[in-house]
């Protein structure tokens, strides 16, 4: 068991998954009483691959030009999805 600080909060970013299969990994929750007593919860949560984007080449643009969307773009391994990023 770690040694846990009061209102501390703990992250962790997993590494980004370049396949196109997702994975699943569990995640515990340690709530503390602030004496020697803890509950545990765990949770699984599906990690989702990330997905390889190509970007064709841009005029130029200037600073103070409005903001637009960029639509020339492909995913290029393969994932499934609505094309929203």
């Amino acid at each position: 068991m770690m040694n846990h600080q009061p209102e501390k909060i703990y992250t962790y970013t997993y590494p980004e998954l370049n396949s196109s299969a997702s994975r699943n990994v569990i995640i515990r929750y340690v709530a503390y009483s602030g004496q020697t007593c803890a509950e545990y919860v765990d949770k699984t949560i599906t990690l989702l691959p990330t997905p390889a984007l190509q970007f064709d080449a841009l005029n130029g643009v200037c600073g103070d030009a409005p903001a637009f969307q960029i639509t020339d773009t492909a995913v290029t391994n393969g994932l499934p999805g609505a094309g929203e990023f």
